[in-house]
């Protein structure tokens, strides 16, 4: 797998071969998180062939995966077109990020495919679910806790259309996987190649470890087939 970024965005290039973020106020600082390049071009070319109307983000932090959804969006509908759409979910991205996840985006000419909800996923999302909005593609990178990546996921299974995509990012870590393992077991999920290798890490136990548990640092995505909600048995296991 080749791990460098093919993304047609100039400014991500910029941003991840300098290690550095545009602050709107003309400064500096320093790419402190961000999804890696291959997961970019992971993330970019499934915007490409599912060619979504909508999609959503939960979490945005420094906006590498907005623009690589964003980039996706134009690539899929034309730079004229109005159709694709990103709404990206961050309640911190003033308070921590200094808002330059939303600079990233309008530097990068993309700002009138975007908007930001800077609040809770408990609070938008439920609204969104009201509104009616269905994002044809969901990326989920909030935050990481079980109870909050099963929030995400439970709103996120009803804001997809069948035939929409979820992508998980972080699925080394317990509670992704919890959450993939409830997409498939609990919903009617089938989870598709987006031509990313298994990575399990490289110390050797943790190798054995996380091959076992099913824990994979790459990201996952879910197609979903149908609305059926199978039933719990109280043994949702790790």
């Amino acid at each position: 797998m080749d791990k460098t970024l093919t993304v047609p965005c100039p400014l991500l290039h910029e941003v991840m071969e300098t290690r550095q973020s545009h602050h709107p106020h003309g400064k500096r600082v320093a790419l402190t998180r961000g999804i890696k390049p291959w997961l970019a071009n992971a993330l970019h070319e499934t915007v490409v062939k599912v060619r979504p109307r909508l999609v959503l983000e939960i979490g945005m932090c420094h906006g590498i995966s907005s623009l690589a959804i964003l980039s996706g969006l134009e690539k899929a509908w034309g730079a004229e077109s109005p159709e694709g759409r990103l709404i990206s979910i961050d309640p911190r991205q003033t308070e921590e990020y200094g808002r330059v996840g939303v600079e990233h985006v309008k530097l990068a000419g993309y700002e009138g495919r975007h908007t930001l909800l800077e609040e809770p996923d408990w609070r938008a999302l439920p609204r969104l679910v009201e509104q009616g909005a269905r994002p044809d593609l969901i990326y989920i990178d909030g935050n990481h806790a079980v109870d909050y990546v099963m929030l995400d996921a439970f709103y996120a299974h009803r804001l997809l259309p069948v035939g929409g995509v979820m992508g998980l990012n972080d699925c080394a870590m317990r509670s992704v996987t919890l959450t993939a393992r409830w997409l498939v077991s609990h919903r009617d999920y089938q989870e598709i190649d987006v031509g990313l290798s298994k990575d399990y890490g490289h110390d050797p136990l943790t190798w054995v470890s996380h091959r076992v548990q099913g824990r994979n640092s790459a990201d996952r995505y879910f197609r979903k087939l149908s609305e059926t909600e199978h039933g719990y048995d109280g043994h949702l296991r790790w």
